[in-house]
């Protein structure tokens, strides 16, 4: 149910769910898109079109760079979101520390992981509001100050 927002009380959450995660409508480029997570990460990218774009750990940012072909170009403001500056972090095989110093760092972070990581996440105290996607094995954490610091399990 939570994939099509039902329950979700905050506005972002709820428009992230909506419109990135639950999205069944397939995209011009998923026909270069090999894997499910990769049009995932490719709709999440789009819909934020971070300013900036890296790789850490073993993941790659490919899909997410192809995403926003235009990062250079400044970006209407989106008021709704306030993420205007955000940064992509794109990562795998990370641990515990290492994302929470991504998080200081203010980088949005998509993370590859396994059952044992997002426990992990789960009972972090994370300066961050996270989405865990199970079925996926990944989570994405927002480390805005304008966003409530709760977990979202999807």
């Amino acid at each position: 149910m939570r994939r099509r927002g039902f329950g979700v009380h905050s506005p972002f959450a709820f428009r992230l769910i909506t419109e990135v995660i639950g999205e069944r409508h397939p995209f011009y480029d998923y026909k270069r898109l090999p894997g499910e997570n990769d049009k995932l990460l490719y709709r999440f990218a789009a819909w934020l079109q971070p300013s900036e774009i890296k790789e850490y750990g073993k993941a790659s940012a490919a899909v997410a760079k192809i995403a926003c072909p235009h990062r250079e170009q400044p970006r209407k403001p989106t008021s709704w979101a306030q993420v205007d500056s955000a940064r992509l972090a794109v990562a795998q095989g990370l641990g515990i520390e290492e994302t929470k110093n991504l998080l200081s760092e203010k980088w949005v972070v998509w993370l590859h992981c396994d059952k044992e990581m997002m426990k992990q996440l789960r009972a972090a105290q994370l300066e961050a509001m996270a989405f865990l996607l199970h079925r996926e094995g990944v989570a994405i954490l927002f480390p805005f100050e304008h966003l409530p610091r709760q977990v979202i399990e999807i």
